[in-house]
């Protein structure tokens, strides 16, 4: 590849960059500092994973991800810090370098850049030229410390054919790691010899690939430094390096790059219908994997790697001081007004959460890092009747808990654990919102033949009863932005989570004059068993182009006008017919398990891709046969600590022991289908009533749900190492990588 390349051979020059990004606030600016102080060097001593970008002794970009034990970058002096990266010789003298120190649990970096000093005792001395804060999106939009991290996916096996040019990107190595990757950095190289390593982060598989030797990756909103941009425009030369959480394999590519407006490319990488605002496109001259053993030795993303979070310094707050310090002599009316907000511990740090939060669920992410949730307790406001077997509960947080404005918050589609003590037993179970964001929280339950908690709400739940949430969770979350038709297909209570996103969805694209349909397909027994019936009808009635309601019963009253019938091929098939589906539409199906099968399958067999289907199973848990008679020991492990021993009474689940022992274990859903509590059997037998999120290959490595499990054998042994098995969501770029083999 040459980097005189004539589709790169034109870079966008810095006023066409700052038309286009605009130019950073005056106070986000009056963040930097020429030289570490006092807060920054105790910040740096708590990082443990770090992003470093520099040009390597042959004048090559280079970006690496470095860890330490405990830390990847030793402090000299506030001028001087120290940085080891294994097996590469030490840059060249006065070299740039770019440094970004990321903290386990924490949504914001700390950025460093500065010249490496080999003159010095130490060769990966690092002289500092410039240190702030950097309140990164990336961090949130990438969910990059959340716990457990997501299961990676496949791609198709690479096959080329004769006479075909594999570029860099094509290693099936490099491929698999960037389809999965949601966080990377980027290093890039200014004019005056400077260097500069950014954050990217969004849903796994944001990056694109264009070809062989080119990818893009999106960039949205953000602090508007755009210090990327600015490099290139006066340096094309460009390194990253891409992670997956919870592996120990790394991706690292350099080239040439420049930023681009191409409007067809930010649609592809559009998000719930909001483009990027621009996108860096690279051409790769080299790519490769690498093995960081120490990624694995330091346990990041397991939940021990949280325990020090409470000691990390608070980034925001630091940030804040550093602004009004500065400003007291540039800007003193700035500097008064957060004189009294600095004073007030960890009120900046809610302030700033609070804006950044608001900002990403405006672009549709999920508001924040995911964090271990606090139950919240509720009080029973109403419960109404939705049908004979089925009723919506509201609930409203106990004013001694959380007086004033608080409000429930969360995506349409989610769902909230309750606890509640039926019979001298602490139950669990999980449902899904059926109401809007609002002081109240409604969730629809309907009875199950042996449910204990469904029949216990249904029958004997009343206004002013106590109980607890935990939430919101869940990843079945369909875009309501988008301009696409929006195929909802349930069946039963599998209504619930649809019809919250129906009447978001409805309103949203209403708003902002959308123009895709909302397609609701749902089946019931009767018209007395559809839930939300009356307000599905309402809606269908208001929004004539918007929503399509088309409802199969499979034994309606003799007043019942269209044809009988459950949900099938045939009757999905002359649906789509009669409708003209989007082709880009997606398809969302909450059901039970043998009618997702039916559904999945006709989806397939009408030539619906399936990347474009999207399942919410809410299967129960059933009894397990031959079940032991007496109380077995189940030993928790974390790595190789023994953390805890619990005794498991007959019919009791390892997660229902553990939480009567006050043992803390991750956990969500509480009935086999989320994933959230899943862990590595050691030793023993565990049979599972239902194990719905779980791949064969999972299993067969011994891997169970506690939720669900239920100790067979004594001793037991569970090793409790942090891990989701359920599917996470994907960006758009995925399938770039995984169409170009087919």
């Amino acid at each position: 590849m040459s980097v005189t390349d004539d589709a790169f051979a034109d870079p966008m020059p810095v006023p066409a960059v700052e038309k286009i990004i605009g130019v950073p606030n005056s106070a986000i600016m009056l963040k930097e500092l020429a030289h570490l102080d006092a807060d920054t060097e105790e910040l740096v001593s708590h990082a443990r994973l770090a992003g470093v970008g520099y040009v390597d002794h042959e004048g090559l970009p280079c970006s690496r991800f470095i860890t330490g034990d405990p830390c990847p970058v030793r402090v000299l002096d506030q001028q001087r810090l120290v940085v080891v990266i294994d097996d590469e010789p030490p840059p060249a003298d006065l070299s740039p370098v770019g440094l970004l120190l990321l903290f386990p649990g924490v949504g914001e970096v700390l950025r460093i850049n500065g010249r490496f000093a080999t003159d010095a005792a130490e060769p990966w001395t690092i002289r500092i030229e410039e240190v702030y804060v950097h309140c990164s999106r990336a961090v949130q939009r990438a969910r990059l410390w959340e716990l457990p991290t997501p299961r990676p996916r496949d791609l198709p096996e690479a096959q080329f054919t004769a006479g075909h040019l594999a570029g860099p990107l094509d290693d099936p190595d490099v491929a698999w790691l960037m389809a999965n990757s949601p966080f990377l950095i980027v290093s890039s190289y200014g004019p005056d010899s400077t260097a500069d390593t950014s954050p990217r982060g969004d849903a796994a598989g944001f990056v694109h690939r264009i070809d062989g030797e080119t990818l893009a990756i999106p960039d949205r909103n953000g602090n508007k430094r755009a210090d990327t941009f600015h490099n290139l425009a006066g340096d094309m030369r460009i390194a990253i390096a891409a992670l997956v959480p919870g592996t120990d394999r790394i991706a690292v590519a350099s080239g040439i790059a420049m930023m681009t407006t191409d409007p067809d490319l930010l649609t592809a990488m559009s998000k719930d219908g909001r483009v990027p605002q621009a996108a860096l496109k690279m051409r790769v001259r080299d790519a490769r994997t690498m093995t960081a053993t120490k990624l694995r030795e330091m346990h990041l993303w397991d939940e021990s790697s949280r325990d020090g979070i409470e000691q990390v310094p608070n980034l925001n707050a630091i940030a804040s001081k550093q602004i009004a310090r500065r400003s007291a002599t540039s800007n003193p009316l700035l500097a008064l007004l957060l004189r009294p907000l600095n004073a007030v511990p960890g009120l900046m740090d809610r302030l700033t959460s609070f804006g950044l939060n608001r900002a990403l669920v405006q672009e549709g992410y999920s508001p924040g890092p995911a964090a271990p949730l606090e139950p919240i307790p509720v009080r029973v406001t109403s419960v109404h009747r939705e049908t004979d077997d089925t009723v919506s509960v509201r609930l409203r947080p106990q004013h001694a808990w959380r007086p004033g404005r608080f409000r429930f918050r969360f995506r349409p589609g989610q769902y909230y654990t309750i606890a509640l003590e039926i019979d001298g037993r602490v139950e669990r179970r999980s449902y899904s919102v059926s109401g809007p964001q609002s002081r109240r929280l409604q969730l629809t339950v309907r009875r199950e033949p042996d449910g204990t908690v469904s029949n216990y709400v249904n029958e004997r739940l009343r206004r002013g009863d106590r109980l607890r949430v935990t939430g919101p969770r869940g990843d079945f979350t369909p875009p309501i932005h988008q301009d696409h038709d929006l195929v909802l297909i349930g069946a039963g209570s599998g209504i619930t989570p649809l019809y919250t996103v129906i009447r978001t969805a409805l309103r949203r694209r209403e708003k902002h004059q959308g123009k895709g349909r909302i397609v609701l397909i749902y089946g019931a027994r009767d018209e007395a068993h559809v839930i939300f019936g009356r307000q599905l009808q309402r809606l269908a009635r208001r929004f004539p182009e918007r929503f399509v309601l088309r409802l199969h019963l499979s034994r309606p009253s003799p007043a019942w006008q269209q044809k009988p019938g459950r949900i099938s091929v045939a009757t999905l098939r002359e649906d789509f017919a009669e409708l003209g589906i989007d082709k880009d539409a997606s398809y969302w199906i909450c059901a039970s398990d043998a009618m997702m099968d039916t559904v999945n399958a006709a989806l397939i067999e009408l030539g619906i891709p399936p990347r474009a289907i999207h399942e919410e199973r809410f299967t129960q848990a059933a009894a397990i046969e031959d079940a032991p008679l007496e109380p077995t020991e189940v030993t928790i492990r974390r790595g190789t600590t023994e953390t805890a021993r619990l005794r498991v009474d007959p019919g009791r689940s390892i997660l229902q022991a553990a939480l009567d022992a006050d043992v803390k274990l991750p956990y969500s859903c509480g009935v086999g289908n989320c994933g959230e509590c899943a862990v590595q059997l050691l030793e023993g037998t565990v049979h599972m009533a239902t194990r719905n999120c779980l791949t064969k290959k999972e299993i067969d490595d011994g891997v169970i749900l506690t939720c669900v499990g239920r100790p067979a054998t004594p001793a037991v042994v569970v090793d409790s190492a942090q891990r989701r098995n359920r599917d996470t969501d994907l960006g758009s770029g995925f399938t770039t990588w995984a169409t170009a083999y087919r």
